[in-house]
């Protein structure tokens, strides 16, 4: 933007447009005419009129060079100061645009960067939880393993006190078999206790880890008013494609029977066109051939 621009915009739309226009040059032009009617219905069926066809076009070139000529005096002034309008609103109308651009560009960085660190969050959470569930049954495990130890130590205590009962009665000592079996039946009591004690230890370290091991509420970005994400899906060039490899690539898949990508290929007819020239009659393009369709110069004197 021109200095003119940024410390005095208003230089740029005056207040004013003066135009000029002196009917005595144009109005002759500007009324209906008769020469569209006239070269409709002639007919050139002989050398003198084809003569008069040819003059008239040389005086028709003549009054489209002046019409043209005045057209641009009479507009001209106008597009300039349409064009000092455009550039005057046109800069910051740009910097606005450029300016929502990148913030919707970092808007959309951001979104991505919150989306990723809640994953990642989340997949720690669940590393962890898992890491507390494995750690909680391990633990539950030894409670129980702790509890068949003494269960186990218990039974064997039983069965000792079991063959003293056995051994007093063979004796006839009632009062000492008496007694071993009250030990035993204490022993037995014991061993389920203990894997009654060590049951209820394991289910509270699984229960326990349940607690501290459900999914944990990972906070999401707050919304965002005014600022509403939608898919944009978009083509681009795989890596280490060029745009003409493309072309190459698509043409082949066309040929090999992939016919609905005949719509992104767009023929250039202007291309084309200009082989003709160049080329004339040796122009060679599939499905296409040069054509010779001679126009009248003519002259414009």
């Amino acid at each position: 933007m021109s200095a003119v621009l940024q410390e005095n915009p208003q230089e740029l739309l005056p207040t004013e447009l003066s135009i000029t226009l002196r009917p005595a040059e144009v109005l002759p032009f500007l009324g209906q005419s008769s020469s569209l009617t006239e070269s409709e219905s002639m007919v050139i069926d002989s050398h003198e009129m084809a003569q008069i066809a040819a003059d008239e076009r040389t005086a028709l070139a003549k009054q489209i060079e002046t019409l043209k000529k005045k057209k641009a005096e009479f507009i001209e002034p106008a597009e300039r100061i349409v064009e000092r309008a455009k550039a005057l609103f046109d800069k910051p109308i740009a910097d606005r645009e450029a300016a929502r651009t990148i913030l919707g560009r970092k808007i959309t960085d951001y979104r991505e960067h919150e989306r990723l660190r809640i994953e990642e969050e989340n997949a720690m959470a669940k590393a962890e939880a898992e890491r507390r569930r494995q750690k909680a049954e391990a633990e539950a495990a030894a409670e129980r393993a702790r509890a068949e130890q003494i269960a186990a130590e218990k039974r064997r205590e039983a069965e000792a006190s079991e063959a003293e009962r056995k051994r007093a009665e063979a004796d006839g000592d009632k009062r000492k078999a008496q007694a071993a079996a009250a030990d035993v039946a204490r022993r037995h009591q014991e061993a389920e206790a203990a894997l009654q004690t060590g049951e209820a230890k394991a289910l509270q370290k699984t229960q326990t880890a349940a607690v501290m091991t459900a999914a944990p509420v990972v906070a999401v970005p707050p919304v965002i008013a005014g600022s509403t994400q939608r898919d944009n899906w978009t083509n681009a060039l795989k890596p280490d494609v060029t745009a003409d490899q493309a072309k190459q690539q698509i043409v082949s898949a066309i040929a090999g029977g992939r016919t609905d990508l005949l719509g992104v290929v767009k023929i250039d007819e202007a291309a084309i066109c200009k082989l003709a020239k160049a080329l004339k009659s040796a122009m060679s393009v599939p499905g296409y051939v040069a054509v010779n369709r001679p126009i009248e110069a003519g002259s414009r004197r």
